[in-house]
């Protein structure tokens, strides 16, 4: 079996119907309990962004609401690359394309990350952007919008990596042997550090000997920082095992992982800092990879690990959290969902309330690089598989996936969590405008148990659910829409609202355990007082 570094180097990669139903639905939605949209793989469409010959692009990063992803290229995208040299480009909905950088020579850029709006870049290069690296090394840089770059490592010999920005990009971490707190690493061992603009560098490990830090990922604000290490950081890892640490600003390190045997490595990290997902040979959860596989992990903070993939042989790599830590998408040869037999590498989404969706089947080709926006709902990956009809020479190209989503707001005139009357509703929509939208709801205190909106009102949903078709209609553009502004009788009450659902074109309902919807949703838990 290989390691984890070789595996690593296999890889691309370096979220009307008449006055009683408003009525009804205005009481339903008040205070807001967030369950994350469900999403089957039926409903993602396929956008390849990049059409080239020979070798390609790689390395995609999304920004936050997926309209924006920076890349690596040796293709000449937009006129200005004639030399065939790898450039970073940034890819804008509606826009196209931009070269962000343009140089020649035997140029290297890698370990791209875009910030939340994508308008910042870090990356690493062993180019001369700014005038500062004219030896060629590796540094790490910083590609802003409107002002251009900015070097953020100086140094001689040995070599700066893996950044990873903050979500207003004022922050990134990334690895470097180098010695970039004065006297912080003198003997030039991989240290994880911390950039903050305007104030410098920050040295998170100081360790001596033959150990390693690599892969940083760092949380939305820039306060927590996830990595990997061979280091005995804590007095917990003397066998210098590649365990998961979580380094947190004012507390310092903790182990995550405690294993004796394989290793883990790639964490990627959610929003608030409290979930990290990653990739292990190892057995954090005891009894659940006694065969040592390569197997994606997730830690919550308040409750531990959870083994999210079991298989025998293949690899499951590159685990990509989405920020609200309950989807992670990654790349698999094994047979997940019953839908991928032949062993291919596939790109794989997986949920907290509804495990597997396979995002792509093929026979030939490789999908991987997976980077996710975020609610999940738009996820930027390489592909040598031909999944659009627009890649028949199998050249790897940026793929975006797409899924519908939807959002329910309710607004009160007192605090919560007890709203207030008057109230008022909305939803917002994106990509349903070609899908059926349906309405569920629990209102025991309106004598409404689990109903569905039908075309003549509400339905109680029957014992036979195959015959079910709710909807408040078709064909809405993308947008927000008003629901009901006005007062509700008091009660507490649930409501889901969804579009594009799959299982023959009619809802996935157990109510045995209350609802399962397989489809793109929001679901809201309402008290109005």
């Amino acid at each position: 079996m290989r390691s984890v570094t070789e595996l690593r180097r296999c890889t691309f990669s370096d979220r009307e119907a008449g006055a009683w139903w408003r009525y009804v639905t205005l009481a339903v939605m008040m205070l807001i309990t967030w369950w994350n949209p469900g999403i089957s793989e039926a409903q993602y469409t396929y956008s390849q962004l990049t059409t080239t010959t020979g070798d390609g692009s790689a390395s995609p990063s999304i920004s936050a609401d997926g309209t924006r992803i920076a890349f690596r290229s040796n293709r000449n995208l937009t006129g200005g690359n004639s030399d065939g040299n790898y450039e970073i480009f940034l890819w804008i909905s509606g826009s196209g394309f931009t070269q962000i950088t343009d140089t020649t020579g035997d140029s290297t850029y890698s370990y791209l990350s875009i910030s939340a709006d994508g308008t910042r870049i870090a990356f690493r290069s062993n180019r001369n952007l700014t005038g500062g690296n004219s030896d060629g090394n590796y540094e790490i840089f910083l590609w802003i919008s409107g002002s251009g770059f900015t070097q953020i490592t100086d140094t001689t010999g040995g070599e700066n990596f893996t950044p990873f920005i903050s979500a207003d990009g004022t922050r990134i971490a990334f690895g470097s042997n180098r010695n970039l707190v004065t006297g912080g690493n003198l003997d030039g061992n991989p240290e994880i550090f911390l950039w903050t603009a305007g104030s410098g560098f920050t040295q998170v490990t100081a360790t001596n000997g033959a150990s390693t830090h690599y892969n940083p990922s760092i949380n939305a604000d820039g306060t927590r920082i996830a990595f990997y290490s061979t280091h005995d950081l804590t007095g917990s890892n003397l066998d210098h095992n590649s365990e998961i640490f979580l380094w947190t600003f004012g507390s310092g390190v903790i182990q995550i992982t405690n294993t004796t045997e394989g290793g883990s490595d790639t964490p990627s990290i959610s929003a608030d800092g409290t979930r990290i997902a990653f990739v292990s040979t190892g057995n954090p959860v005891p009894g659940g990879n006694l065969d040592g596989n390569y197997e994606i992990f997730l830690w919550t903070a308040s409750s531990g690990f959870t083994q999210v993939t079991a298989t025998t042989e293949g690899y499951n790599w590159q685990p990509f959290i989405s920020a609200d830590g309950t989807r992670i998408a990654f790349g698999s040869n094994r047979n997940l969902t019953g839908s991928n037999p032949d062993g291919n590498w596939e790109t794989f989404l997986w949920t907290a309330f509804f495990g597997f969706a396979q995002l792509t089947t093929t026979t030939a080709g490789v999908s991987s690089g997976q980077s996710l926006n975020t609610d999940g709902t738009k996820i930027a990956f390489v592909s040598t598989s031909n999944l659009t009809g627009g890649n028949p020479d199998g050249n790897p190209e940026i793929i975006l996936a797409s899924s519908p989503s939807v959002e329910l707001a309710a607004v009160g005139s007192g605090p919560g969590p007890m709203l207030t009357n008057p109230v008022s509703v909305s939803y917002t929509l994106q990509g349903c405008n070609n899908k059926e939208i349906f309405l569920v709801v629990n209102a025991p205190a309106m004598g409404i148990p689990w109903s569905y909106l039908g075309a003549s009102g509400w339905v109680s949903l029957p014992a036979d659910l195959s015959t079910v078709t709710p909807y408040l209609g078709s064909g809405q553009a993308d947008g927000t829409y008003s629901l009901y502004a006005g007062t509700a009788p008091a009660g507490t009450y649930e409501l889901y609202l969804g579009c594009d659902y799959v299982m023959d074109g009619h809802l996935n309902i157990d109510t045995s355990a209350g609802l399962n919807l397989n489809g793109v949703y929001d679901y809201l838990s309402v008290t109005v007082q």
